[in-house]
């Protein structure tokens, strides 16, 4: 199915890239090359209404359906996909808030979270646990009240900047297969930020390493005690939003390449005036095009109330290949500009990257659409 935006959808779009093109834009270069991430902007979003996007009004948020969210993020991510990655995680951690079981302690927070004033950092991986966080072996041990929480969460998503901490362990002990989730505060005694890793990209992003050491949780604060279920559902919601972040940053790249070799001249004549040039980014148009179709659709079917596992797969898949082959095929085609540091095509190259990792790599995607096609075609799994 084709999906035609409507004229609120358009304007949905439209308003966030030209959002990002104020507000992101400008800035996105020196938050990189500084590693610095801009509360300051972020308090912004908050004010205008770019968190909570998907959260109920009757709680706060904008009661945006998750493919308005994608238009969202695909603008955004026109001109930041590294700040974009950092608000929507955020906002599906508030999200999962907004629709579990929790407490009214928990519930009260999520005017702050639409707001601006508290920021969501996400734990579930750890050294020994990434793709698959049965691995994992930090724990909760119950205790009058509440539970201690003892271990180390890698690649924690805002950690060094965030107030508060969605963090996934198991209960009862390292061996046990339960888990459970957690908010914890950024003030809890206990929870030590070890360190901020750095990456090739997206550097503006923080991805703490923290330590939890008898880390008293009160009960008030337990997220789900269905955790593992409940991490799976923020990952999967992640697979809808992540590929139209990356189709934003493809658009980005294309329309700066065709841009900068529009206006260089050479032989006596603009590059772009190249028949093999213009194929070539025609059939990245045409990629980009067929990605967008899928992140729609992906969307599209998750409003409907369905679970589209397979398509979110897909699109993740698609999607974070794709920003990779166009990035590089844009390097290219911008010779020696585009490979120098501080041009725009070197840093959407780099944080290409992480939409081919991030949420699950391109192989995990791939996992995931054998293991399916082999429980529909054989029957059982392997």
């Amino acid at each position: 199915m084709s999906y035609l935006l409507n004229g609120r959808e358009q304007r949905i779009l439209e308003d966030a890239i030209a959002y990002g093109k104020r507000h992101f834009e400008p800035y996105a270069a020196q938050w990189e090359s500084e590693g610095r991430f801009p509360s300051e902007t972020y308090t912004r979003l908050g004010a205008d209404g770019y968190l909570g996007m998907y959260i109920d009004k009757t709680l706060g948020g904008q009661s945006m359906s998750f493919l308005e969210s994608a238009l969202i993020y695909e603008g955004l991510s026109r001109s930041s996909f590294s700040m974009t990655l950092a608000i929507e995680c955020h906002n599906n951690m508030s999200y999962e808030m907004s629709i579990f079981d929790t407490s009214d302690e928990v519930k009260g927070l999520l005017p702050g979270m639409v707001g601006g004033d508290e920021l969501l950092a996400f734990g579930l991986t750890e050294p020994q646990a990434g793709s698959d966080p049965n691995s994992m072996s930090s724990y909760a041990t119950p205790v009058e009240g509440g539970y201690l929480l003892n271990g180390l969460k890698t690649w924690v998503t805002n950690g060094c900047e965030a107030t508060q901490f969605d963090v996934t362990v198991k209960l009862g002990g390292a061996d046990e297969r339960q888990m459970v989730t957690f908010l914890i505060d950024m003030f809890t005694e206990g929870l030590e930020i070890v360190s901020d890793t750095k990456t090739m990209g997206g550097n503006l992003l923080s991805k703490a390493v923290i330590r939890m050491t008898d880390c008293f949780v009160p009960a008030s604060r337990l997220v789900s005690r269905n955790g593992y279920k409940d991490a799976i559902f923020s990952v999967l919601i992640a697979r809808i939003f992540t590929p139209a972040m990356a189709i934003g940053l493809c658009e980005e790249a294309i329309e700066s390449t065709a841009e900068y070799l529009g206006e260089r001249i050479q032989f006596g004549r603009p590059l772009l005036s190249n028949q093999t040039i213009q194929w070539e980014l025609g059939e990245l148009q045409a990629k980009v095009e067929a990605g967008r179709q899928l992140v729609y659709h992906t969307a599209a079917m998750m409003d409907t109330g369905v679970m589209p596992k397979r398509e979110a797969a897909m699109s993740k898949l698609f999607c974070g290949d794709l920003a990779m082959e166009v990035t590089t095929a844009c390097c290219q085609l911008m010779g020696a500009e585009g490979y120098r540091t501080g041009s725009k095509i070197e840093r959407l190259f780099r944080e290409a990257k992480m939409a081919s990792i991030i949420d699950g790599t391109s192989e995990i995607q791939k996992l995931l659409l054998g293991a399916d096609l082999v429980k529909r075609y054989v029957g059982r799994e392997y």
